[in-house]
């Protein structure tokens, strides 16, 4: 697994939360300006509700030692300041380019305000302040420095609502020391897989194919031909305080085909475990998943190899099988990733039941996922 570069950061998507769940449990990252650390384990699936009520505020001027005194609720603390050239003439902005852009000395002449889906995009984000710093100009202090969040969101062309594109669990020592992040790995550009149990989930492959599908997923299907702004918004969160600390606009030109042909080159693809016992097992597995619930069922794989349960005795008395179900919301056009377990009883040495159980659902929240796209997947 690659290391965190300093001032890189690991993205905890809303799919990356879901993948927090029993086997799936997955760590997405942030990188920042503090040395390589290990990427932890998200707690939750999504970004918090507020416990109470939510003041925001905008991102400011860079902090000084003069905020302590403009906010005696909360001293300001050391943070990273302003990292080079580039960080200085884009504060509070998101920055965007076709390759990585490096935490410092990074060439803003590489900077883009309009792409397609035929490059590859990155995105930096250049606060004022650390999130920490920017938060306590809210008036309020943070409620708790265990409860700190970034969440990325895009607004497309005229639309009211947003696409929620990553919620990310910050560490408590970068949300007071970093002020600039990346997402650690490309909006676009990225192969979109949904991995199987034995993949490395903090790899940056995975890491990048998470990225990228919380973003085409909820973007792409959504834009039409010729050019469209998306509005992009960051923002901290420490506890029930929340803070605006970046913002930008990027044109994406669409030409006709380009969406389908940008999914037919990056999918997404279920990344599926070969069982070939399962063939015969499918029929009634679809009938577990219709006893359960009330989507209607596109398709079903397995994401990895049995997992079998001995007694005290080391005698195997069941077997569990945990597959990944694409489902459309019932009556609707809404489609969903989820993922659960498929038990089946032993019969004997070597043996097994003609009938399977439902072993629970393993997914903290379905993956929205477009209908349109789910014959590809499956």
């Amino acid at each position: 697994m690659r290391k965190l570069e300093s001032h890189d950061v690991i993205p905890l998507l809303m799919l990356g939360a879901v993948l927090s769940a029993c086997s799936l449990g997955s760590t997405l990252g942030l990188s920042g300006t503090s040395p390589s650390a290990p990427l932890s384990s998200p707690a939750s699936s999504a970004s918090p509700a507020a416990n109470g009520s939510t003041t925001s505020v905008s991102a400011g001027t860079a902090s000084t030692a003069d905020d302590a005194a403009q906010q005696d609720h909360q001293a300001s603390v050391p943070d990273d300041g302003t990292k080079d050239a580039a960080h200085a003439a884009n504060i509070g902005k998101v920055v965007f380019a076709h390759a990585v852009i490096p935490p410092e000395n990074a060439a803003a002449t590489a900077f883009v305000k309009t792409t397609s889906l035929r490059e590859p995009l990155h995105m930096r984000v250049y606060m004022a302040g650390s999130a920490y710093n920017l938060v306590g100009k809210a008036g309020k202090a943070c409620s708790s420095t265990a409860n700190t969040w970034w969440t990325t969101t895009v607004r497309i062309n005229d639309a009211t609502d947003e696409v929620e594109v990553s919620s990310i669990k910050a560490d408590e020592d970068h949300f007071k020391q970093w002020t600039t992040f990346r997402l650690n790995g490309p909006l676009l550009g990225a192969n979109m897989e949904y991995p199987r149990d034995d993949d490395n989930l903090n790899s940056e492959g995975v890491v990048g194919s998470v990225i990228a599908y919380r973003f085409a997923a909820g973007v792409i299907p959504r834009l039409h031909v010729g050019k469209n702004t998306l509005h992009f918004a960051v923002e901290a969160r420490c506890g029930d305080t929340t803070a605006k600390v970046a913002a930008a606009d990027l044109d994406v030109t669409l030409a006709s085909g380009d969406d389908a042909r940008f999914f037919a080159a990056h999918g997404p693809h279920l990344k599926t475990y070969p069982i070939k016992e399962f063939a015969s097992l499918a029929a009634s597995a679809r009938a577990v998943y219709r006893d359960h619930f009330s989507d209607d069922l596109i398709a079903m794989k397995p994401l990895a190899d049995w997992d079998y349960t001995q007694n005290d005795r080391g005698v195997v008395i069941m077997r569990k099988l945990t597959v990944a179900v694409i489902a459309r919301k019932h009556g609707g056009d809404t489609c969903t990733i989820t993922q659960i377990g498929i038990e089946q009883q032993a019969a004997g040495p070597g043996q097994f039941s003609h009938n399977l159980d439902f072993g629970g659902e393993s997914l903290n929240q379905p993956i929205p996922f477009p209908c349109l796209l789910a014959k590809q997947a499956s």
